[in-house]
């Protein structure tokens, strides 16, 4: 009967749903991004360890401004009562002040005084207060294949080093950032370094590329051959309705409006859309769709008045 198979539509559509939503709690149940790379720097070269928590990628601006967090692994290089930071019992904030350096600046960017950290009167840790264990560091970023969107990929490089209270450098063991964004995929390598000013300053160099996630990719050339395909209906039917009389000129106008309306929106649609800049997407996309269909309804409006 209707009442059993409108019963059955929804229990499908209610079970659907919930499947759907069992994928917010497999996320919140993921492993800590940094605790493989905390556990491994434990046990093979304790020391200081930079983690970029948080990654910024400003295509306008244009610029990448990263969190870095300074920590210490190892037994004797942190702070009794801070362990167990990112889930690694032998990580923790460093035990000793540290100035850290970018690129080739002169200044420190960041000066990390353990003296400063609040300790709890009710468990006697220490706080990790994120002004005073964390800085932002800002980055100029090259984006001359911002014109790929959405296949444009950024290179970035960078330095940094560290330096204690009586000025003696600090080598750094690791430098590591988050994996992924919500618009973006991030992979980095770092390699050991040594500037020549001060002289034979060790230092730690980055290597980082940032490019979107093939499923934004995806979504965003799944929305360009739809507006091309909607554009060609609308081309199609405007000669149809050109070529045989007995087609409806008026009702193919009104089609064609909506394809123009639709189109904007499909664009404005892909994830993380660039403005109207005249990238290549929309050098072959957006741009000649609209001339296409807004002619058409040009054409379809001079026939309308013809056949009166």
């Amino acid at each position: 009967s209707s009442t059993s198979l409108a019963g059955l539509f929804f229990s499908t559509c209610f079970f659907f749903v919930a499947m759907i939503s069992l994928a917010f709690v497999g996320h919140s149940k993921k492993t800590d991004l940094f605790k493989a790379v905390l556990a491994n720097v434990t046990t093979t070269n304790p020391g200081i360890v930079l983690l970029g928590e948080d990654v910024d990628v400003d295509i306008d601006e244009p610029s990448i401004s990263i969190r870095w967090s300074i920590l210490a692994c190892g037994k004797t290089n942190y702070l009794e009562g801070s362990g167990g930071i990112h889930g690694v019992e032998d990580c923790g904030l460093p035990k000793q002040q540290l100035s850290v350096f970018l690129d080739s600046a002169s200044t420190p960017e960041f000066v990390y005084n353990p003296s400063s950290l609040p300790i709890s009167t009710r468990t006697g840790s220490y706080r990790s207060i994120q002004n005073l264990v964390r800085f932002d560091a800002d980055y100029t970023l090259d984006v001359h294949q911002a014109y790929l969107y959405p296949f444009d990929t950024y290179m970035l490089s960078g330095t940094l080093r560290v330096v204690d209270s009586s000025n003696s450098s600090v080598p750094i063991v690791k430098l590591e950032t988050v994996k992924m964004l919500s618009s973006w995929d991030i992979s980095i390598s770092d390699v050991a370094t040594t500037q020549t000013v001060p002289a034979s300053s060790p230092s730690r160099d980055f290597d980082m590329r940032v490019s979107r996630p093939n499923f934004h990719r995806a979504i965003a050339m799944l929305f360009f051959l739809s507006s091309w395909m909607l554009t060609l209906v609308a081309l199609g039917a405007s000669l149809f309705s050109c070529r045989y009389s007995t087609v409806d000129a008026r009702l193919v106008f009104i089609a064609v409006g909506i394809v123009c309306m639709i189109t904007p929106k499909l664009r404005d649609s892909m994830p993380d859309t660039p403005g109207l800049d005249g990238v290549l997407i929309d050098s072959i996309g957006f741009f000649p769709q609209i001339v296409v269909a807004s002619g058409c309804m040009i054409l379809l409006f001079a026939l309308g008045i013809s056949r009166e």
